[in-house]
């Protein structure tokens, strides 16, 4: 793999507009990221409705990359698996939806009890709410409730689950949930690493070999460096669900409810 090297895009005038020297290459595309919803269905539509908009007023090719972590702590997981299915099956422009590490909590989960109690205690509750099970209140209604969950779960939300990728990549650009590991190539990279990391990724300064545009920690604000962009704002409590547009013209970030944001170094 060669070494990344950004293309200079135009300084930021204002808020929204390019705020980063690293730009896609082709004048032609766009792809906007998008952070972790959490069951929040309603940011969801409204984030749908500026990606519209958008790909309408530019006129260009528009990809809508979603990191991951769609279930859990919010209300409705099952809209939002809804949401994101009905996107990829309806819109004519391309749709990739990677894992997130609550994804991968959610199918162990409806395989073993063990795994089962663990999902509920990172926020399974209110997925196992949203598809009409009461989430177990002793040890012993565990199986029980896992059993519910699992004739609940439509085939489809399974199928789309179990076929979630891990990253998605271009241009000099690598999507992932969580991030990557420091001096590992991005295509040795782990699953673990990929849904999980923490501390070892957010630290670096180092080159990954491309800017990782992630999720899975939440800031107050977006984080844009050299080498990554961090695009979760905790929009299951914050009510900010924030879109990451990369283009030509650099890095902006949108809020679902149509306004601008600026994102922190």
């Amino acid at each position: 793999m060669q070494p990344f090297r950004p293309r200079t895009a135009q300084a930021p005038t204002a808020a929204g507009a390019p705020t980063t020297a690293i730009a896609l290459a082709e004048t032609d595309l766009c792809i906007a990221a998008i952070g972790d919803l959490h069951g929040r269905s309603d940011l969801l539509a409204q984030m749908m409705v500026q990606l519209d908009r958008l790909a309408a007023i530019e006129t260009i090719r528009l990809v809508e990359v979603y990191l991951g972590d769609y279930v859990d702590r919010g209300a409705d997981s099952r809209g939002v698996l809804d949401a994101l299915i009905a996107r990829q099956r309806l819109t004519d422009r391309k749709v990739v939806c990677l894992a997130g590490n609550h994804e991968a909590m959610l199918i162990s989960a409806t395989r073993s009890d063990d795994d089962f109690v663990r999902w509920m205690e990172y926020g399974g509750q209110s997925t196992l709410r949203s598809y009409g099970v009461q989430p177990p209140r002793t040890a012993r209604e565990v199986t029980a409730a896992r059993s519910a969950l699992n004739a609940a779960i439509p085939r489809e939300h399974l199928d789309f689950l179990n076929g979630l990728d891990l990253f998605y990549q271009h241009d000099g650009f690598f999507f992932a949930h969580a991030g990557v590991r420091p001096g590992v190539r991005l295509a040795q990279q782990s699953e673990r690493d990929l849904l999980w990391i923490r501390d070892a990724f957010l630290n670096s300064t180092a080159s990954f070999g491309a800017v990782v545009v992630h999720g899975h920690t939440p800031q107050a604000r977006p984080v844009l460096r050299h080498n990554r962009i961090s695009i979760d704002t905790g929009a299951y409590q914050t009510g900010m669900l924030v879109c990451a547009v990369i283009s030509s013209h650099g890095v902006r970030f949108l809020d679902a409810r149509g306004g601008t944001i600026s994102g922190t170094a």
